[in-house]
């Protein structure tokens, strides 16, 4: 199990809070009611603290984490994640203000007014609370109204303000932060979070446009509705990527720059240029054929693990529906060299929109290990295979499926589709690769 590292990873993280935490509070417990609410509110607040730092590592495209379990599945951990980091620390100030408004005979209203006058830094906390629970119901609302990925980005850089102004609390009244060894662990556990956040985020990236000069080369119309980019720089065979990765590009051209979208590759690495192509989906997308020759670029990447590496056999099944044969097109590249097994299942709706359809035909020609199957849903005078790819055509065309890794690229809804119908057809769930792009 590849998920192995990451979870003793954080196993190890999270023990000292367990240890200093009984040394400072285990005693409390079952002494009475209050005494046993400030000591579970104080491990409430650490784990609370704990799990919201771990969400700057879980969405911080951190390639040491990432190559374990794949950013998509790091996102969709970063959701559950959240919503426990919030529930402790919700928690945390719960027990807190009844144990002590009880000790002292105070209304809550009361005692919450000591806390914030009287206390050290206990009101950068509450105000750090607030904003991560509008953080955490703007961001519900952004994805349930499918709006911009930047309002969804500039709403979680409060994240790291909230984050930052709650430190001086933790450290002036946390009992178990008095002890100078765990103080020195809580400064660590923050550094080690803003270091890996920067470094990945930002100084990575930055560093790869200062070696490569990353640069529109041209851009070229795949079908009426969908481009490829070329993009060309300084030393890009000492670029590296993997065939099915994917990273995220910011165009310098006005009207661009202050947008960063994630694209896979669809060219395996040729030491010449990247190349992503982008189908007509929204705003962004269609400006895309308007990008200028010579426009610079930044690339925050390679992210993912929906590539070969983690293949158990030497046959491939590989299904793709509209542009999601950009990453299996970059695939392709690398296995029909490899002398490998391949299928490609490639469904769209009408011929015209079939992208790379001259680029497979020759590969198909040049390679005989690769055989490749169009599937059309809007065109009844095909000659080919008509409909939607299905666990019929799959089992058809497909006969030793059980033999084959499976590699699923296209719209949410099919995926889901299919991952059921192979399953379905006895395939192991181990030969399943898929990833959602739903960052």
């Amino acid at each position: 199990m590849r998920y192995k590292p990451f979870y003793l990873l954080a196993l190890i993280l999270v023990s000292p809070i367990f240890y200093f935490w009984s040394k400072s509070s285990w005693d409390l417990l079952g002494v009475d009611t209050e005494s046993t609410l400030i000591a579970l509110g104080r491990l409430a607040g650490l784990l609370g603290v704990y799990l919201v730092l771990w969400q700057l590592l879980l969405i911080g495209r951190v390639k040491w984490i990432e190559k374990y379990i794949g950013l998509d599945k790091l996102a969709n951990l970063h959701h559950y994640n959240g919503f426990f980091g919030l529930l402790f620390v919700v928690l945390h100030g719960l027990m807190i203000l009844f144990a002590y408004a009880s000790l002292s005979n105070w209304s809550i209203w009361l005692q919450l007014k000591q806390f914030i006058f009287v206390f050290e830094d206990t009101l950068s906390a509450i105000v750090a609370l607030t904003l991560l629970i509008g953080i955490v119901l703007l961001s519900i609302a952004i994805v349930r109204k499918r709006m911009k990925y930047e309002w969804w980005y500039l709403t979680h850089l409060f994240t790291y303000f909230a984050i930052l102004i709650a430190f001086g609390h933790q450290i002036e009244l946390g009992s178990s932060l008095q002890n100078p060894a765990f103080q020195g662990y809580w400064y660590f556990w923050y550094a080690f979070v803003f270091g890996n956040l920067i470094g990945y985020r930002f100084i990575r990236p930055a560093f790869l446009f200062w070696k490569h000069d990353f640069t529109v080369e041209k851009v070229v119309q795949e079908t009426p509705s969908t481009v490829s980019v070329y993009i060309t720089g300084k030393r890009m065979g000492e670029y590296n990527f993997e065939a099915g990765q994917f990273a995220f590009y910011r165009f310098f051209q006005p009207g661009f720059w202050l947008e960063k979208h994630p694209f896979s590759y669809s060219a395996a690495p040729n030491g010449k240029y990247i190349r992503i192509t982008v189908k007509n989906l929204g705003d962004f997308s269609t400006r895309l054929s308007g990008l200028k020759v010579g426009t610079k670029v930044t690339i925050e990447g390679p992210h993912g693990v929906f590539t070969a590496n983690f293949a158990q056999s030497g046959k491939f099944l590989l299904t793709a529906g509209g542009v999601g044969i950009t990453p299996l097109r970059s695939l392709i590249d690398v296995l029909v060299k490899k002398q490998q097994d391949i299928i490609l299942l490639y469904g769209n709706r009408t011929e015209n929109e079939i992208i790379f359809k001259d680029e497979l035909e020759e590969l198909k020609i040049k390679f005989p290990n690769l055989k490749v199957v169009h599937v059309l849903s809007g065109e009844e005078n095909f000659s080919g295979e008509k409909g939607n790819i299905d666990r019929e055509k799959i089992a058809r065309l497909v006969p030793d499926l059980k033999e084959r890794d499976v590699y699923l690229c296209g719209p949410a809804a099919m995926t889901k589709k299919l991952l059921n119908e192979v399953v379905s057809l006895g395939i192991n769930k181990s030969q399943l690769h898929f990833e959602k792009f739903n960052l």
